[in-house]
């Protein structure tokens, strides 16, 4: 019977060693006070970490959440608040969410937060892990996808914000080095009307919308009411919430095509949707990335778990040379996790999240919402579904046009660039074949090779020589365009309202107009003949001139010799101003013959 008593005092301390009280680590969130949706979000979060019994099971968290008044003040006292509270790890989606790494990475406290930054930012702050993609990646991805929708020397429209997630200038000058004309219009005023109607005016199809998600139903309806939205037209939503946003239905029924972007493929926005994270999801991504960095500081810890027991400790903002003693190994923990989330395979290199897929995502006419491509922000590259790239290929125009020239006299110099720029704007591709006779002696492009392309329906811009070179044959040489460069180019120079005289000619000719009137007006002020009988004040003398332009003169109202002599030389004057422009005319546009 004492043996037995014995024994069990024995076993007593390993007991308590096997069966110890679940271990308790404290973790802290900050947020705007304005921001009723990702602290709601981060409890839920919380709950399904500690209701797990595969992640932490023996482990509680324990969440303390303070809130900022929205300026930095404020959001400094926050986090000192939570340093002395001895939280382990913080999670954040502020508005001034610098301080908060600025402060957590000097005292080595492990971050994760879900706003959106860029790569700079994330290299100077290795105790803060972004789970989002960079404003680079969103670039990129905003960038790969115009280029696919846009063909080279076609017209991009940029709406730009101060709630911009874009780097525009980098996007700007990427663009415009694939040959496409950006116009960028920044949104200041409340009435956006004029902007959206100017991006209207110039004809623009594909627009790149770089706005907040909450001002984006403003953004539809002003768009409505200036016209913008259009059968043909792509609107391009860089909003990452763009799948739940309700006021999208609205540009649906205009018939413009609608796409944006998210981090859940359609399998994970079902999957979400009979999960408690629902409401959540729909109203905010963020709240996905922190649903994420939830089950990512999980697996980090119950790693950590294995070596250690985690401490928490206080931390006083007055003492800077205080560190959390675990917060490096707590760190590593976190560059070295692999797990699957909501957004993906989550994983880091160097600090910043490997392989992000950003899923190119479009709204329906019923409403829905399909994948229709995704771009991955490890190799930057975008892969479109097939029938979405069919649709795109057919709005392009179909099969391209090719357009061979050739120029037989060695005097013809910068044809090439005009007709590339000409048919660039009709989205036509040109391929110049540029002969010289006294370079090659003969024809690169044969009259067989010549008669093949018109009838597989090309168009050929030849000179009279090459012309000749295909025969006699109507049925062949009916379609084509016997053109000279030098004259091709002149004819584009001049082509205006105007008659082809220079601007300084008008402008001389009005100059003469108002100085014969004033004279006139003199005259009749000068001389007694005139004075006596009827004055000329300066409008009439101005109707009397512009009557004369069209040999039309008001002989009753002038008296006086002088006067008749004025407005006589006047006469002469707009007769030979007459004789001049007709024969400018008949020199720049010669009678074409056209063949019977």
């Amino acid at each position: 019977m004492m043996t037995v008593w014995w024994s069990v005092l024995l076993l007593l301390p390993l007991h308590s060693v096997v069966t110890r009280h679940p271990l308790s680590v404290r973790i802290g969130g900050i947020f705007d006070l304005s921001d009723p949706v990702l602290p709601v979000s981060l409890g839920t979060s919380v709950s399904i970490l500690n209701n797990s019994s595969s992640i932490l099971p023996s482990t509680r968290v324990d969440l303390h959440t303070q809130y900022s008044d929205g300026d930095s003040f404020s959001t400094h006292q926050v986090i000192c608040a939570q340093l002395e509270y001895s939280v382990f790890t913080i999670f954040s989606g502020a508005k001034h969410d610098g301080v908060v790494s600025d402060i957590l990475n000097r005292f080595h406290v492990p971050h994760l937060s879900t706003e959106m930054v860029t790569e700079k930012e994330m290299m100077e702050r290795p105790f803060s892990l972004y789970l989002g993609p960079s404003k680079e990646d969103m670039t990129m991805a905003v960038e790969t996808t115009v280029k696919t929708l846009a063909r080279p020397g076609g017209k991009v429209a940029l709406i730009s914000h101060h709630t911009s997630i874009l780097l525009t200038s980098s996007l700007v000058a990427n663009l415009q080095r694939d040959r496409l004309n950006v116009t960028v219009e920044d949104l200041v005023e409340m009435d956006i009307r004029p902007n959206l109607i100017r991006i209207r005016k110039r004809n623009i199809k594909t627009i790149i919308v770089d706005l907040a998600a909450d001002l984006v139903k403003p953004f539809i309806y002003q768009a409505l009411q200036a016209g913008l939205l259009q059968c043909g037209v792509t609107l391009l939503f860089t909003a990452l919430d763009f799948p739940h946003l309700p006021s999208i239905s609205l540009a649906q029924l205009t018939g413009a095509t609608v796409l944006g972007y998210s981090l859940l493929a359609d399998k994970e926005r079902n999957l979400v949707s009979v999960q408690s994270l629902s409401s959540l999801v729909h109203a905010d991504y963020r709240s996905v990335l922190l649903h994420d960095s939830v089950l990512l500081f999980g697996s980090s810890l119950s790693s950590l778990s294995t070596s250690s027991d985690p401490e928490t400790e206080r931390l006083n903002c007055s003492d800077p040379d205080s560190v959390s003693s675990q917060g490096d190994q707590m760190l590593s923990h976190l560059h070295s996790a692999r797990l699957e989330g909501l957004t993906g395979g989550i994983s880091f290199t160097d600090g910043q999240r490997d392989n992000l897929r950003i899923h190119l995502v479009r709204r329906g006419e019923e409403g829905g919402v399909r994948d229709v491509g995704v771009f991955s922000t490890g190799s930057r590259d975008l892969t479109l579904e097939v029938d979405f790239m069919e649709e795109i290929e057919m709005k392009g125009g179909g099969e391209k046009v090719e357009v061979y020239v050739t120029e037989i006299s060695e005097n013809v110099t910068g044809t090439d660039d005009l007709l590339t720029d000409i048919l660039e704007d009709v989205s036509i591709s040109l391929q110049i074949e540029i002969e010289l006779k006294h370079l090659f002696g003969q024809h690169s492009l044969s009259t067989i090779k010549m008669q093949k392309l018109l009838q597989a329906g090309h168009l050929l811009l030849l000179d009279a020589t090459t012309l000749l070179s295909l025969g006699e044959d109507v049925a062949i040489t009916v379609p084509l365009l016997p053109t000279h460069g030098p004259l091709l180019a002149k004819d584009m120079a001049q082509s205006s309202l105007l008659p082809p005289l220079p601007w300084h000619t008008w402008l001389g000719l009005l100059l003469s107009l108002l100085l014969t009137s004033l004279t006139l007006s003199l005259l009749s002020r000068l001389s007694p003949y005139q004075r006596s009988h009827s004055h000329l004040s300066l409008l009439d003398s101005l109707w009397c001139v512009s009557s004369a332009l069209f040999l039309s003169l008001s002989y009753s109202k002038l008296q006086s010799v002088s006067a008749r002599l004025l407005m006589l030389g006047w006469s002469l004057f707009c007769v030979s101003s007459l004789l001049l422009l007709t024969l400018s005319l008949n020199i720049s546009y010669p009678p074409v013959s056209l063949p019977a």
